[in-house]
């Protein structure tokens, strides 16, 4: 059904539905976004990349003719912005980091955002005096903290797999048609990433961590994480195509 709709949108906003083209990028934003924040890490960076996408989605429409869902057309686009804007940031780095030694931040922060774990582990000890409700929120929201940032510390070419199967609940099969790749290389890299999210978080707590683990067909995705459960919203919304803040 949600299918049909999206067609029927879509057949609009190709007619040159000025009303279509605005409910398709509305239907799509928050999924753009919540793929970006998570692949960069930084909330401008996912914020202006998002319109950027969205910009693209209604530039490159006539592209899309309906053999895949469009969800899975739009996640295709979305991965491809994100991987080329790390590229571009790596690159930036590469010529900073030639001119000039790494530094850190009062925060703990590194020159490129990263969060360093010695410094993030000695932040998230609880104050003595908190209450015992407050500290239990402390360290929920450190806890989901120190999740991502271990996963951004994880090789791109791994971590894309892990945020669409564990993140956003997509299956193997359009895990394979989003990045190109065969359905028996998407199981090999994703055990490949969770493997390496448990070793960046023991590495964090010093103790074994829970990860989720492929057990079943189509694997469990890691807790209290979804499109509608981020916490987070774009900047602006998308009131026309071209609409880019």
């Amino acid at each position: 059904m949600v299918e049909t709709q999206h067609h029927e949108m879509i057949r609009r906003a190709k007619s040159g539905d000025r009303d279509a083209m605005a409910d398709l990028l509305t239907s799509q934003q928050d999924r753009v976004f919540a793929v970006c924040l998570r692949m960069l890490g930084h909330r401008n960076d996912a914020e202006d990349l998002t319109q950027d996408v969205l910009t693209s989605i209604i530039t490159h429409l006539d592209q899309f003719d309906g053999r895949s869902a469009l969800s899975t057309w739009v996640y295709r686009i979305t991965v491809n912005a994100c991987l080329s804007h790390l590229r571009q940031r790596q690159r930036s780095r590469d010529v900073l980091t030639a001119h000039s030694e790494p530094g850190t931040g009062r925060d703990g922060s590194s020159m490129d955002g990263a969060v360093d774990p010695i410094r993030m582990r000695s932040l998230s000890q609880p104050q003595q005096d908190m209450e015992p409700a407050a500290v239990s929120n402390v360290e929920e929201s450190e806890r989901r903290e120190q999740l991502l940032t271990a996963i951004n510390m994880i090789d791109v070419s791994i971590r894309t797999l892990l945020i669409l199967r564990d993140f956003h609940g997509l299956d193997y099969g359009q895990i394979s048609e989003v990045m190109s790749i065969p359905v028996g290389t998407v199981k090999s890299r994703l055990f490949r990433a969770r493997m390496a999210l448990r070793r960046q978080l023991e590495q964090f707590s010093g103790d074994d961590e829970d990860v989720a683990s492929d057990s079943d067909s189509q694997g469990q995705p890691l807790p209290g994480r979804s499109d509608e459960s981020s916490g987070h919203e774009p900047r602006g919304t998308a009131n026309s195509p071209t609409s880019h803040s």
